[in-house]
């Protein structure tokens, strides 16, 4: 199959200059065919005319012989001379001088009517083939014989091939020349077009930087310039088309809301980070999966086949089980052609569940504080009515409200105090006094401080110092440097001391002791209390929570402690972390950046 538009312009060229070269060759060999043939039937005749025109009545045999013979050696062809019947007088050709009557001959009888004839025949007895001419002889206007000339035609065919041979030799060249010149010429046209053609390619398939460079005139420079132009429009369309959707991808990329595109037939063509999160997913793996496959949720598929099929806009929270409990807030719009048919869905998902906890939570909270300060304020009412009531006149039981009045003031001074506390570490209002201090030390005081209040708990409360040190070896102590307000970190450790010793029993028992690490040092404060059921560990360090609320209240306990611990250690870069089994204590620990 020819391909390409040089070959086609090429093969069709050679083609048309074959044939034409052909045809021309036919007909000027036939041309010089007849025309030579006819030359040397004029050169016969002119000949045979000159002899014939050269005999008179008076001459004899003898010079008719040498009349003949003369011509033949001077022309080297047969001469016969024929007397008016036809029979041969005279010749140079030994065979006609059998005495054969060649009256009958084409080329006699052609001439004793046209006074000239020719005839090309074969000659048995010589076995060749001759050309041969006869014009008449007339004396007074009578025929009284024939001049009779022949060639071979053997010597007329080796000339006619020399001739053959040389006008094919011409149209060899000229066939060459014009192929070479076929060339040129497709080159010219073809080298243009096929310029565009792989420009044109190049720009199908994405590279947009490829030009036509062509600086002829007319329809091919048009063309160029008209590839060139959309070229350049393809290229600057290009960039704002990838400007914007590196933009839009940048903006959904970035969003925490989760966004996902699911086409008509119900697959997501698109999902950001979010999104993926949400559902447990890698983004390639949402591509292309049906949306009802990743959401593990009737509500939400059915919201999106609904936007898909009617095209409603939908707006509704969902809670997920999958990976994970959440709650997620869905919007799902429509998205229309210009024939207002539904050819994709938007499925925006914010997860919610952070704001509904925290909603819980401060309803929790107002609950929480209400509940606190009910108790003791109405306490405090209850007991100044019994004593305006007459109580007041009975100095013991004076005395006995009025310590209680006493306690439960105090009582709403201490949560006030942690409230106000809490609010200035969470706001960031509490200014850190940080110094370098020994962590030992700090400890040590704190757990003295704290020692008679487990005593007549009956508890055995104990500092066990840096964990895989020997007790003997002083000489560390002043290693463990941290730099941190001693008062908060003290407050720290007197609130997970205090929370031990009320939740541990009579008998039991309290340690506490640094745990060393590359870059921090680790705090633990270990109890053989209650323990802690695995359900409450999550919510433990919220406000107000409480895992029993009886003990915490007897104890005189607001349920803010906790949540005082987690933001001053979170203020000092550091963690808090709880391991406890119910029934068989906790272990509270926090760590701080070590010096």
């Amino acid at each position: 199959m020819i391909r390409g538009i040089r070959s086609k312009v090429m093969f069709t060229y050679i083609v048309v200059i074959l044939i034409a070269l052909g045809i021309f060759g036919i007909y000027v060999m036939q041309f010089l065919e007849s025309m030579y043939m006819d030359t040397v039937k004029d050169h016969l005749r002119q000949e045979a005319l000159f002899i014939s025109s050269a005999i008179t009545p008076e001459d004899k045999s003898d010079s008719l012989t040498k009349l003949v013979q003369r011509l033949k050696n001077k022309t080297n062809e047969d001469v016969t001379i024929l007397d008016a019947n036809g029979n041969v007088m005279n010749s140079t050709y030994p065979v006609q001088m059998d005495g054969e009557n060649h009256a009958k001959n084409p080329e006699v009888v052609e001439a004793k009517s046209h006074s000239y004839g020719s005839a090309i025949r074969f000659v048995p007895k010589s076995n060749v083939e001759a050309l041969y001419v006869a014009v008449p002889i007339r004396i007074d206007g009578h025929i009284n014989g024939y001049v009779q000339i022949s060639t071979p035609v053997d010597a007329i065919h080796l000339q006619l091939q020399r001739l053959t041979e040389r006008v094919g030799l011409g149209a060899f060249v000229v066939a060459v020349l014009a192929i070479f010149m076929t060339w040129r010429v497709a080159y010219v046209i073809a080298k243009p077009i096929e310029d565009i053609t792989n420009v044109a390619k190049e720009v199908a398939e994405g590279n947009l930087s490829k030009r036509v460079r062509y600086r002829g005139k007319g329809e091919l420079a048009t063309l160029a310039q008209a590839v060139n132009h959309m070229a350049a429009r393809l290229s600057e369309q290009l960039e704002t088309v990838t400007y914007e959707k590196t933009k839009l991808e940048s903006i959904l990329s970035s969003m925490v809301a989760g966004v996902i595109v699911v086409d008509r037939s119900g697959r997501i063509t698109y999902a950001n980070e979010s999104a993926a999160n949400m559902f447990g997913y890698s983004v390639v793996f949402l591509n292309n999966k049906w949306h009802w496959e990743v959401g593990h949720n009737y509500g939400m598929s059915s919201l999106v086949d609904d936007a898909i099929l009617y095209a409603r806009h939908h707006k509704q929270e969902i809670h997920f089980h999958v990976p994970s409990d959440r709650t997620v807030e869905v919007n799902i719009t429509p998205i229309l052609d210009v024939y207002q048919n539904v050819i994709a869905a938007v499925v925006v998902l914010h997860d919610v569940s952070e704001w509904r906890r925290m909603e819980r939570m401060r309803s929790e909270f107002v609950a929480n504080v209400s509940h606190e300060l009910r108790t003791p304020v109405t306490a405090v009412k209850g007991f100044a009515e019994t004593l305006l009531d007459g109580a007041l006149n009975d100095p013991e039981t004076a005395k006995a409200f009025i310590t209680i009045i006493n306690d439960e003031s105090e009582r709403m001074t201490r949560l006030i105090a942690d409230l106000l506390d809490l609010s200035r570490i969470e706001s960031k209002q509490t200014i850190l006094d940080k110094v370098t201090i020994n962590l030992e030390q700090l400890i040590e005081d704190t757990v003295y401080k704290l020692e008679h209040h487990a005593q007549r708990a009956g508890i055995a409360l104990a500092y066990r110092g840096v964990l895989g040190r020997a007790s003997s070896d002083t000489s560390l102590e002043s290693d463990v440097c941290v730099h941190v307000d001693p008062d908060r970190i003290s407050q720290v450790l007197i609130n997970l001391i205090s929370n031990a010793i009320a939740y541990t029993g009579e008998g039991g028992s309290i340690e506490v002791w640094i745990e060393e690490q590359p870059d921090t040092y680790t705090v633990h404060v270990k109890d053989t209390g209650i323990g802690i059921p695995e359900s409450d560990i999550p919510r433990l360090f919220e406000r107000f929570y409480r895992v029993d609320k009886t003990r915490s209240r007897k104890s005189g306990g607001t349920g803010l402690g906790l949540a005082i611990v987690k933001h001053i250690v979170e203020a000092h870069k550091g963690k808090v972390h709880v391991y406890s089994v119910y029934g068989k204590g906790s272990d509270f620990s926090f760590t701080l950046p070590r010096v």
